[in-house]
């Protein structure tokens, strides 16, 4: 699940970091709504993802 989870994280990122700026630079339209649902979910899929215990092994 963790796993899954950072790879979504990282798609966030990719389309922060490269694919909004390049289309912006092209000339399309991106409305500020999409920009801020893209950045809230990298951010809460930060949160999701790193944290938790780690290690849950009873003894």
């Amino acid at each position: 699940m963790k796993a899954i989870l950072a790879i979504l994280w990282i798609g966030a990122l990719i389309t922060m970091a490269i694919i909004l700026p390049n289309m912006v630079s092209s000339g399309s339209d991106i409305s500020v709504g999409t920009i801020s649902i893209i950045g809230l979910i990298s951010i809460i899929l930060t949160f999701i993802t790193f944290a938790g215990s780690g290690n849950n092994k009873s003894k």
